[in-house]
């Protein structure tokens, strides 16, 4: 969850101001409400923490129509995605607005195009990171791929196998399998 002191009440108003323009900012308050704001939504997490079950007919329902939501408004189709992640993401942003039924955060969504925005932006963040990562994708291009195709013989495919990201040490680990073709 992202706070930002309310601009008109800062003394200095810059930085509450470029971080709510950001678009990651959950709550705008003054100040001094900012402490309540975050002992709510912790009261909140922790009730929708004890629901914690397996999705009912219904609630698979309700998830089913934010996904319809999200595809229409934002192009991408997370169908396909793990719905329990779905479902946590869904549930922090219940949590900022003190939802408790996901019925009522999908009618919420359907009220607000601007929180279907942020939804979309949380579940990419994630999945994401890594192509944003410019250092490792330059890495990819200037040192592992050259590498790879000088490595390989002629008439063998290379394929990816699981491949990390080593950040304390900016490698990038891409095991590749090799397959005469």
């Amino acid at each position: 969850m992202v706070l930002a002191q309310d601009p008109a009440s800062a003394k200095f108003d810059s930085m509450p101001k470029c971080a709510i323009e950001s678009g990651n900012v959950d709550i705008v308050a003054l100040a001094e409400e900012l402490p309540g704001k975050i002992i709510d939504y912790l009261r909140h997490t922790l009730i929708i923490a004890k629901k914690e079950q397996p999705l009912e007919e219904k609630d698979q329902s309700a998830l089913e129509k934010a996904l319809i939501l999200l595809r229409a408004k934002t192009g991408h189709d997370f169908s396909l995605y793990k719905k329990n992640t779905i479902y946590r993401r869904i549930e922090r942003r219940m949590g900022i607005h003190h939802i408790d039924k996901i019925a009522s955060y999908v009618r919420y969504l359907s009220e607000n195009p601007h929180e279907v925005e942020l939804l979309f932006k949380e579940l990419l963040i994630g999945v994401t990171s890594f192509f944003r990562d410019t250092d490792a994708w330059e890495q990819l291009q200037k040192e592992v791929i050259p590498a790879l195709l000088a490595a390989r013989s002629v008439g063998h495919l290379l394929r990816p196998g699981r491949w990390a990201v080593q950040p304390e040490k900016r490698h990038i680990r891409w095991p590749l399998s090799s397959r005469r073709h």
